[in-house]
């Protein structure tokens, strides 16, 4: 069951990246908030590579899968409550749908080769580095 929810949580983590991230930060004007679920989504993808090749006795894998419920929910909460709503006042509707669509496409994509994947450090896309720069520089 572990194995399931890591690759597809991998998988939709990745999606964001390449998707649904590089368009809020740019369009929606959302750096500080993307470069925060950026850094959600770092810490997650190293628990779930602890859990995955950490050699945890079972009191300790339990704990960390606790911890990495604990950072999912939080994600979550970021997400639905700041980052999506202040999104969807910039995006109207057909452009929501097209990004949408593109995630889920993208997960598609993304889910045979999550599971194999051991991330440790995430690179940040050059066009988000680029965004983030500017937007500390003004």
């Amino acid at each position: 069951l572990f194995q399931l929810v890591s690759v597809k949580l991998v998988a939709t983590m990745r999606a964001e990246h390449a998707v649904v991230y590089p368009r809020f930060a740019k369009e929606a004007h959302l750096v500080e908030e993307v470069s925060q679920a950026l850094l959600e989504h770092s810490g997650i993808e190293r628990m779930i590579d602890l859990l995955r090749v950490g050699g945890l006795n079972s009191n300790e894998w339990c704990d960390a899968i606790a911890q990495l419920g604990s950072l999912v929910a939080d994600h979550a909460d970021c997400e639905e409550c700041t980052l999506f709503p202040i999104a969807s006042l910039t995006f109207d509707t057909k452009a929501l749908t097209d990004i949408a669509k593109d995630y889920a496409a993208r997960v598609r994509e993304t889910v045979p080769i999550a599971g194999a994947s051991i991330t440790y450090e995430l690179p940040v896309p050059e066009a988000m580095q680029q965004l983030i720069v500017t937007f500390r520089a003004a």
